[in-house]
């Protein structure tokens, strides 16, 4: 098989797992939905067979699940793209999600009004009319 050779699952990879350019919100939206679907069905049955004890179908499972939570924050990073944002506001949500474990009163407020902004962002708002320095506006035919 040639290196450059087009395969679904490296379409898959390649259109989900990029961190580069730019991502409408109806696009964001749609792949985003169909990604938590499939890893929500990938990890129930996932369980499912770690309870059966069939670990390797089990360890597979938390394996996919994992890939589909890079390819969601992948999608993430190009949507905050779109907004002008630079990704790295996904690398400090995280932090910030792993540290309000701490229950630390204020840290909670920060937690709550920093993930409401990031919803805002991602979900509801349009994306930088024409090209930013992420890349084209991809509402723009042939841009």
């Amino acid at each position: 098989m040639d290196a450059n050779e087009s395969t679904p699952m490296k379409d898959f990879l390649v259109s989900n797992l990029t961190l580069k350019g730019r991502i409408d919100r109806w696009t964001f939206l749609r792949k985003l939905s169909r990604l938590t679907l499939l890893g929500g069905i990938i990890l129930v049955a996932g369980l499912f067979a770690f309870n059966l004890d069939y670990r390797v179908g089990g360890y597979a499972a938390i394996a996919a699940t994992v890939l589909v939570i890079l390819c969601n924050l992948s999608l993430c990073v190009r949507r905050l793209h779109d907004r002008g944002h630079a990704g790295w506001w996904v690398l400090i949500s995280l932090i910030i999600s792993l540290f309000s474990y701490a229950r630390i009163p204020g840290l909670i407020v920060f937690f709550l009004i920093f993930q409401g902004w990031l919803f805002i962002e991602t979900f509801f708002l349009r994306g930088v009319a024409g090209p930013n320095r992420y890349g084209h506006d991809p509402l723009v035919e042939g841009a």
